[in-house]
């Protein structure tokens, strides 16, 4: 799993997130001065990614699509189609 720092400081908030946390391997991007997560052997931290990267974040995609924007500069056409197609995050 790939997760933004900011979004991995939440992780034991949701369904099944401290068992997500602590049983499957974890690569996490730092974002936006977000505390990282101390050493464990299943998780891998990114290097900082660059400017533009750092704004795209899953949150943003679907609050984008909760509103009913396009999405496609964030994510690929296969994506974009299987979220329309199964009415995903509106």
């Amino acid at each position: 799993f790939v997760y933004g720092a900011d979004s991995y400081s939440s992780i034991t908030g949701w369904q099944n997130g401290t068992w997500l946390a602590r049983n499957m391997p974890v690569l996490i991007a730092p974002r936006n001065g977000a505390r990282l997560p101390g050493n464990n052997a299943h998780i891998s931290i990114l290097p900082p990614l660059s400017l533009e990267l750092q704004h795209l974040s899953s949150t943003a995609v679907r609050g984008a699509l909760e509103r009913g924007e396009d999405v496609s500069t964030f994510v690929s056409e296969p994506i974009a189609t299987y979220i329309r197609d199964h009415d995903l995050f509106s």
